[in-house]
């Protein structure tokens, strides 16, 4: 079951990191290392060139692009997470009273961290 999942997270992770590509870059700011920044769109409408106004689907869409970028974020994140526990022996447990995570709960969210009463 543990190499099951494994391969579920590697696969959600690869999709999160496609998806985050699509809206975001890696951010080498003041952001902690692996964190993505997300990305203005530009389509080119509703723009006076001289002026450089960005349109209000860009400044709409941009918004957007950052609450997802977060989210998928934060799931990357768990994922990571999760790896760590799969290499110290700890996954499978529930951060918060420490019983074991049950096996559905798992399939269907390989990344959580807490059982479902603590959830």
């Amino acid at each position: 079951m543990l190499e099951e999942l494994k391969n579920k997270l590697q696969k959600e992770k690869e999709e999160i990191i496609e998806a985050l590509s699509s809206i975001a870059k890696p951010d080498k700011g003041d952001h902690v290392p692996g964190q993505y920044a997300a990305t203005f769109p530009d389509y080119g409408d509703d723009t006076d060139p001289e002026v450089g106004d960005s349109s209000p689907s860009e400044v709409e869409d941009y918004s957007i692009n950052i609450n997802l970028t977060g989210e998928l974020e934060r799931k990357l994140n768990l994922i990571d997470e999760a790896f760590k526990k799969m290499e110290s022996g700890e996954y499978g447990k529930c951060d918060k009273c420490g019983k074991p995570i049950d096996e559905k709960r798992l399939q269907a969210n390989p990344s959580a961290l807490t059982c479902v009463k603590c959830g």
